[in-house]
């Protein structure tokens, strides 16, 4: 059972990657798409994955924005109160999930020690 599923927009995948890493490090495990083997019907694994797990982690870019699984998967995070949120290279959110907190990753180095991903880890796991 994932602890968290990633979700993004497949042209950022090499921008989300640093995330993955610093999750995975923490210990937790990460279900995003390439956690599906090939032959495999992709959108039964999406949803059996969006049902066992815990957190819905989803980055916002302008890619993501526009993709209708991204804001599929970040409903079922909200509907089952397991939601994170994060931006990269632009700082707003689709309106429908503004009232949520976010936090801004564009300028993120990779560090662990930073207050703001100490916040988003403390947050993680509380819900893992």
């Amino acid at each position: 059972m994932p602890d968290i599923l990633l979700s993004y927009a497949h042209e950022d995948r090499e921008s989300v990657r640093p995330i993955i890493n610093l999750l995975e490090n923490e210990g937790w495990d990460v279900w995003w798409d390439r956690d599906i083997d090939p032959g495999i019907k992709w959108e039964r694994a999406l949803e059996q994955a969006l049902m066992q797990t815990k957190a819905v982690f989803v980055v916002w870019t302008p890619n993501s924005k526009n993709s209708k699984w991204v804001h599929k998967e970040a409903d079922i995070g909200i509907s089952k109160n397991g939601f994170v949120q994060v931006t990269l290279g632009d700082d707003s959110l689709p309106e429908k999930y503004a009232a949520y907190q976010a936090l801004d990753l564009s300028r993120w180095s990779g560090r662990s020690d930073i207050s703001e991903i100490a916040s988003l880890l403390r947050r993680l796991s509380k819900l893992v």
